[in-house]
């Protein structure tokens, strides 16, 4: 869950979220899974879950969703 550690940590003035989203690639592709495009389409999707994350300390949503993205 790196994206999401650095993503709550935002330690950048800007891109954040590109650095979290290209940081969780990373290990992806380390562990042999598929680089996994989040689509525009599904921005609420994934923003609410990674938000609720920040405020109830629960990534269990946001890991969901990411698996339910991810390339077969």
């Amino acid at each position: 869950m790196g994206h999401f550690f650095l993503g709550y940590i935002h330690p950048f003035p800007d891109g954040n979220g590109r650095t979290s989203r290209f940081l969780m690639n990373f290990m992806f592709l380390l562990g042999g899974y598929h680089w996994t495009i989040i689509p525009v389409t599904h921005r609420t999707k994934y923003l609410d879950p990674l938000e609720s994350a920040s405020i109830d300390s629960n990534v269990a949503p946001f890991a969901k969703f990411i698996k339910g993205i991810m390339p077969a």
